[in-house]
């Protein structure tokens, strides 16, 4: 995470204004596809588990 903000600061010292605005539209957009990412790889797990609880339950 250091490494990650202290390479952004070094990108966001050499852009425009307008170049900022659309790095922070880009850095939201990535961020939702990764909750999005997140939230069904927590759905998926949480499945899984409950498969193999019922399969457990039924033997």
């Amino acid at each position: 995470m250091k490494l990650l903000n202290r390479n952004e600061e070094k990108l966001a010292a050499t852009l425009t204004e307008a170049q900022k605005e659309t790095f922070e539209k880009y850095k939201d957009c990535n961020r939702e596809i990764s909750e999005i990412s997140e939230r069904e790889i927590f759905l998926n797990g949480f499945r899984l588990g409950a498969r193999i609880i019922i399969d457990v339950v039924k033997n």
